[in-house]
């Protein structure tokens, strides 16, 4: 059984418009992308910053309150290299 296959009626031009359209399209997309990534990645650098730096002023501050509670129990005569008394 035989049939006919409709072709498209688009003008050369129309579908070359279409081509440059999906084109710009894609480009703008993948800009998009780009950027999001790249904010995306900044804020993660910035919050991994922030998270080393609490890390950092909570493990001063516990060597210093160790350092403290071993001098005020008479254990050792020395005081850590932390405190600054």
């Amino acid at each position: 059984m035989s049939y006919t296959v409709q072709r498209t009626t688009e003008k050369p031009s129309i579908i070359r418009n279409k081509h440059h359209r999906n084109g710009r399209e894609t480009a703008e997309k993948r800009q998009r992308n780009g950027r999001e990534t790249a904010e995306k990645r900044q804020r993660n650098g910035r919050e991994t910053a922030e998270k080393r730096q609490r890390n950092g002023r909570e493990t001063a501050e516990k060597r210093q309150r160790n350092g403290r509670e071993t001098a005020e129990n008479g254990v050792i005569d020395w005081i850590p290299y932390n405190m600054h008394i």
